[in-house]
């Protein structure tokens, strides 16, 4: 079994597709150097098998600038934390990153 976290997607995508190619025993045909990280947009765009960018569309990759509640936060994380802890047992892993 493999899960993917998606904040790793975000922070590293060919590493994460390294992995899940390996994974799923497919031939590397997506690697680190099929992206690179546009300052601009704060976000990776992909370099295409093709050797032509693709970047996500304009309203991807900007900032948000409501926060999230507390109280809607809390209500969240006391409804996740037994998910949560139930798939830290099964990965070996520790999602404490995961900041509600």
């Amino acid at each position: 079994m493999i899960t993917i976290d998606g904040s790793r997607l975000y922070k590293n995508p060919g590493k994460v597709l390294v992995e899940l190619q390996d994974f799923l025993g497919l031939d590397m045909l997506v690697n680190e150097n099929n992206f690179y990280f546009d300052e601009e947009r704060g976000l990776y765009c992909q370099i295409r098998l093709d050797g032509k960018a693709k970047c996500a569309g304009k309203g991807k990759g900007r900032s948000i600038q409501k926060e999230v509640p507390d109280e809607v936060k809390g209500v969240l994380k006391k409804f996740l934390d037994p998910f949560t802890k139930e798939l830290e047992a099964i990965e070996g892993k520790d999602f404490s990153h995961w900041n509600w």
